[in-house]
């Protein structure tokens, strides 16, 4: 360094040029990176709309039951039972309808730190059990990155009005509004309203339906009476009652509802479903069916009108939980000239397609919670024939 000092000075000048140039640009590019990245986590409002609602927030002890408002952040975990429902609402106002036998993760609420950041806002949610109703808001100064994960898929949503079920077997997906892009097992399906798919334990997505679904489990008898239970009653002591059983006509498999006794004697036979089906959130409840009739002998609707070989009866619940249930029947003779109030009737012999077109406007009370449905016989001697029942909601 005596025999050169010069040069050591020049080294020193240089590493200090480069170490000052380095940061020159180093720093800004670190405070730009820090500007785009840095978001903040926001919490959501967690409003209880029945029963209790229970959450486990993230590093915290077990479940806490909340009956009212709440608010909760990210990595928390919503449950409901068969009894309750709560509303999520995010900071970009976006909403999430949690129905009964749900369960909700919030994996991310975030927004970008900075107004200057071109990012997008980030809310993600992971369902494992029951049904939402996903619904993301209308972008105003930046957009939202929208994302459901499933066990059995990866969901993307734009603004609009989305329905998620999630079962063991399978996850739903239906667009009411807006668009939906569906992963799994590396297919990838672009989902338009009116329109849901169908994505299976370790398949891809189905192929596009319409957005309606089927309440009915089995309604057109491929399983046998898979998800039916049969119920035959008798009015008196001894006396042979009615049989509801399958059997297959014309290529498909349709309810008999058969009886041959004494008559002047009251019967009953027939198929129900235990539904248990939160219907709220739903715009239409269609209830469709192919009946036919081929014989009764106690004309129409019997002394009271309750008594028809055919009858499609609903219970179900209001918004105040009171219980309600509307029915109707099918008749073809009428020979006694009863009454006939909530009946229809056909023609001896020959299969009538019977559809309703929407129960949430017809019914008063209106159905908030559909209970059962039931198909039965009553009368005296009868034969029906009973197929493709279904109660769709939208």
């Amino acid at each position: 360094m005596r025999r050169d000092p010069q040069k050591v000075a020049w080294a020193i000048l240089l590493a200090s040029f480069f170490a000052f140039c380095t940061l020159a640009a180093s720093i800004p590019l670190t405070i730009r990176w820090w500007i785009i990245t840095a978001t903040t986590s926001h919490d959501a409002t967690l409003e209880v709309i029945s029963g209790t609602v229970l959450v486990r927030v993230r590093g915290m002890p077990p479940d806490v039951g909340v009956t009212s408002q709440r608010e909760i952040p990210e990595g928390s975990v919503i449950r409901t039972d068969a009894n309750s429902k709560a509303l999520l609402t995010f900071f970009d106002d976006s909403r999430v309808t949690i129905f009964p036998g749900s369960e909700v993760r919030l994996i991310k609420v975030r927004s970008p730190s900075f107004a200057l950041s071109p990012r997008s806002n980030e809310i993600a949610l992971e369902q494992n059990a029951g049904r939402i109703r996903v619904g993301p808001a209308l972008p105003t100064s930046r957009l939202t990155d929208w994302r459901v994960s499933t066990p059995h898929s990866q969901i993307s949503l734009s603004e609009g009005s989305y329905s998620v079920m999630v079962s063991n077997e399978a996850s739903e997906i239906a667009v009411r509004r807006g668009e939906a892009t569906v992963e799994a097992e590396g297919q990838t399906t672009i989902l338009p309203p009116g329109k849901r798919v169908v994505v299976a334990l370790g398949e891809g997505p189905s192929d596009l339906l319409p957005a309606a679904h089927n309440l009915i489990i089995n309604g057109d008898f491929s399983r046998g009476l898979s998800g039916w239970r049969t119920y035959p009653t008798q009015g008196q002591e001894g006396v042979e009652g009615g049989e509801a059983e399958l059997t297959t006509l014309e290529g498909r498999e349709v309810l008999r509802l058969y009886r041959r006794g004494e008559e002047g004697v009251h019967t009953e036979a027939g198929i129900i479903q235990e539904v248990d089906q939160d219907v709220s959130d739903y715009l239409s409840l269609q209830l469709r069916l192919d009946v036919r009739v081929n014989s009764h002998s106690l004309g129409g609707g019997g002394y009271l009108s309750s008594e028809y070989p055919v009858i499609v009866r609903i219970d179900y619940e209001d918004e105040y939980g009171s219980a309600a249930h509307w029915y109707h029947g099918f008749y073809c003779q009428n020979a006694q000239n009863n009454p006939t109030l909530n009946g229809e009737g056909i023609r001896c012999g020959v299969w009538y397609p019977y559809e309703e077109s929407n129960l949430l406007e017809i019914l008063e009370p209106s159905p908030f919670y559909i209970r059962s449905v039931q198909i039965y016989a009553s009368g005296w001697n009868y034969e029906s024939l009973v197929a493709e029942i279904g109660v769709l909601v939208e």
